[in-house]
């Protein structure tokens, strides 16, 4: 075969051009939300630049221009990015130089590099997202671009659009099962979006930070949290509470994890003690990307299998942000442990002089109390019997004490306002308390036996210390609605018709509906069995299909086995494909005439492509060898004729004859 050059390769044609372009727009789809909205639109500019050009209305631009608007350009991405650098900006910044390279795309060569660019574009959205219908997105943007590079090389000009398209996709169905085998075969490793890579997306989730009294509208999200299956008898939905976050710090505006809190975290699970009860619950968790270290479980958490551990105040923790969809076990096991004096006074303070009216009002009603457990009951009547209302628009709090204002004056709030004025009375009157964030309830998914829940279903309550009995849930959100955790927030909020109304095109809103929860539903299985069978096929889940299959054997021996009988199968498959078109062209006296033309006009300074058309070769030709341009026409023309004749390759005395005529052929300027 020929060696391929570039160096004077023809100019592009209008289809090649747009196929590009075309390709181009899906690249760039799979990023829309991941690079600054202007970059979009510069690349917008290129192709109506780039187009403008080819219709021979603007002239190119000069190496100045481009090198002018590569200079501004890169420095307005400086500056929109503030030099960070990210996975985003990463990414960005090569989406800025694939955009720029369509201004210089002229002849074949960079045609051909733009198309690789596509291709590694394409990939970088993985990046961001593995689940199922990006990656059908991803798979289908490929096929275009195979389209395009298929344009690039002038393969199109004989087929339809629809031959096309049949083509590129038959192939890639026919290369599924070998991927197939492949991914289930070879060995693990950690895909590069698992890595520790620094990233500035904004995962929707929780915050650290809990500020009761900022916001006069709860924006909602109909975003997945995690999914769960049981494995065996569920818990109630009044008792999902799913825990992440201990805010133990009030600096009398905002609740916050202290040092304390967080070197407690890491400092990894404790032996679990003798067991308090008796119910024991069992379930798998599927976490999605959230860029924070923590997990979600039900009270007496500890993990049995997976990534993460279990903290002393069993809470799940990871060891690096979670940036991929992890998945782990837990089981509820309880453990008796005491906390010592200088927990306690972290449990207990509060800044001096913060809301004077709630600490008077706490003070008084303990001294009546004759117990913290009575204590808080009290307390929780005060909320259901008053006029207190649950809602996602609550009045802004702007005075220096917003637990006074709240508690005595507005008395309109979310969660996070009962649960920042409870963890306050309760300090006030000497009960250590914390409060507890995380997600509350969950929405069954009856396709595929799984619990998922959403943003919309975070939540902040309070733990309250008892010693005769530890840490104790009070939330006292369900005394003011208790269909928030009986049922969930749609229908605490049904009234005021607030469920997710900043997202009215969310398929979760209309979920009361019937067609809307059956196509919700059958989407959620699909995407869970593609995310738990596909993207978290891991290391361990190998190790258990083949012993499900294989007994006891030696994994890794197998492992690497089945993958070299995998290696040697493509090779072998590549081998004979080659053999068959090496025969067919090695047969073929007329390819090797045509072929040894072709070398020696390489040798005499034109390069010609092997897969160009006798047509296309005589232009090139004649174009370097003017006065040779009968001989070259005869020659070429006769190529044509017996090549793509009924009877092509030609007998021996066309061979012959032609051989005469290319031996007489002078290749001179």
């Amino acid at each position: 075969m020929f060696k391929r050059s570039f160096d004077e390769s023809p100019a592009l044609d209008t289809r090649a051009l747009v196929w590009m372009v075309v390709s181009l727009a899906a690249a760039a789809g799979a990023h829309w939300n991941h690079v600054p909205v202007w970059l979009l639109g510069f690349a917008c500019v290129s192709v109506f630049w780039r187009t403008r050009v080819y219709q021979g209305k603007w002239p190119a631009p000069s190496t100045w221009v481009k090198g002018g608007v590569m200079v501004v350009t890169s420095v307005a991405y400086v500056f929109s990015t503030q030099a960070q650098f990210t996975v985003e900006t990463a990414v960005g910044f090569f989406v800025l130089a694939y955009a720029l390279k369509l201004l210089e795309l002229n002849q074949r060569r960079d045609a051909f590099l733009f198309s690789f660019m596509t291709l590694f574009l394409l990939c970088l959205g993985f990046l961001f997202s593995q689940s199922l219908f990006v990656s059908l997105y991803i798979l289908i943007a490929m096929g275009l671009s195979f389209v395009a590079l298929m344009a690039v090389n002038q393969s199109l000009k004989s087929r339809s659009i629809g031959s096309t398209f049949k083509g590129v996709y038959g192939s890639m169905a026919v290369a599924a099962p070998l991927l197939i085998v492949m991914y289930l075969f070879f060995p693990r490793f950690g895909p590069l979006w698992a890595m520790p890579l620094k990233s500035t997306t904004a995962f929707t989730g929780l915050d650290e930070t809990m500020s009761p009294g900022d916001v006069a509208n709860l924006a909602q999200s109909g975003e997945r949290a995690f999914r769960i299956v049981f494995n065996g008898q569920r818990p109630a939905y009044r008792d999902l509470y799913w825990r992440a976050l201990i805010l133990d710090r009030y600096d009398g505006t905002s609740w916050k994890r202290s040092f304390s809190q967080t070197n407690r975290d890491r400092q990894g699970a404790v032996r679990p003690g003798a067991r308090t009860q008796t119910e024991q619950w069992d379930y798998e968790v599927l976490l999605e990307p959230h860029n924070r270290e923590w997990g979600f479980a039900l009270d007496d958490a500890k993990v049995a299998r997976g990534a993460p551990f279990s903290t002393p105040d069993q809470l799940v923790r990871f060891m690096r942000d979670v940036k991929s969809p992890e998945w782990y076990r837990v089981i509820n096991q309880a453990e008796e442990y005491r906390e010592s004096d200088q927990s306690f006074a972290r449990f207990s303070g509060l800044p001096q002089g913060s809301n004077p009216r709630a600490a008077e009002w706490a003070r008084q009603l303990r001294e009546t109390s004759p117990d913290a457990a009575t204590f808080i009951k009290t307390v929780l009547t005060h909320f259901n019997e008053e006029p207190y209302a649950y809602t996602l628009s609550p009045p802004l709090l702007t005075s220096q004490h917003r637990i006074d204002e709240f508690f005595f004056d507005t008395r309109r709030g979310f969660c996070e306002h009962y649960a920042s004025t409870m963890a306050f009375i309760l300090r006030a009157a000497n009960i250590p308390s914390r409060v507890l964030a995380g997600y509350q309830g969950g929405e069954w998914n009856e396709q595929g036996g799984f619990l998922v829940v959403h943003q919309y279903d975070a939540h902040a309550w309070v733990e309250a210390w008892l010693p005769e009995r530890g840490w104790v849930r009070v939330d006292p959100t369900a005394a003011v609605a208790p269909q928030r955790v009986e049922s969930g927030i749609r229908d605490a909020v049904a009234e005021e018709g607030t469920f997710l109304q900043n997202t009215p095109l969310s398929l979760a809103r209309y979920n009361h509906i019937g067609i809307f929860a059956w196509v919700t539903n059958n989407l959620e299985y699909m995407n869970y069995m593609w995310q738990k069978w596909v993207v978290n096929y891991d290391q361990e889940k190998q190790s258990s299909f083949f012993k499900r299959w294989f007994g006891d054997s030696d994994i890794k021996t197998m492992l690497m086995i089945l993958a070299g009988v995998s290696v040697a199968v493509f090779l072998a498959l590549s081998l004979l494909t080659l053999k068959a078109e090496w025969r067919r062209n090695k047969g073929d006296p007329m390819v090797r005439l045509y072929r040894s033309l072709l070398s020696r006009m390489h040798k005499k300074g034109l390069v010609l492509d092997a897969g160009l058309t006798p047509g296309q070769a005589l232009a090139l030709a004649t174009k370097k060898w003017p006065r040779q341009r009968k001989m070259l026409q005869q020659i070429f023309s006769e190529f044509e004729r017996n090549l793509y004749a009924d009877d092509a390759g030609g007998g021996p005395d066309r061979v012959r004859r032609l051989k005469r005529d290319i031996k007489q052929l002078v290749l001179t300027p």
